[in-house]
């Protein structure tokens, strides 16, 4: 059993070895508060998240890049709104 050990720590610490040595990278974002009913051109819509709960409530964010400023990347925070249905 101990020789089995012996082995398997040694296949581990050899692949620890050869596994490359990285850093995640994460874009830059800024944040921009929108005004309700506004129309923002030249933006993409990179990806959302919805359900985010923070200390001001329930909010999505949306992960936006910026067409008009060489890519610049910006996330708009928005609280969600609920609406019943009468």
């Amino acid at each position: 059993m101990s020789n089995k050990k012996s082995e398997i720590e040694a296949f581990l610490a050899e692949a620890a070895e050869q596994q490359p040595k990285t850093e995640a990278v994460f874009p830059m974002r800024e944040k921009i508060k929108a005004d309700f009913d506004t129309l923002y051109n030249g933006y993409i819509v990179e990806s959302y998240n919805e359900g985010i709960e923070g200390e001001y409530g329930v909010s999505t964010a949306v992960n936006m890049i910026d067409t008009n400023n060489d890519g610049r990347r910006v996330t708009l925070f928005h609280p969600q709104i609920y609406r019943h249905r009468s």
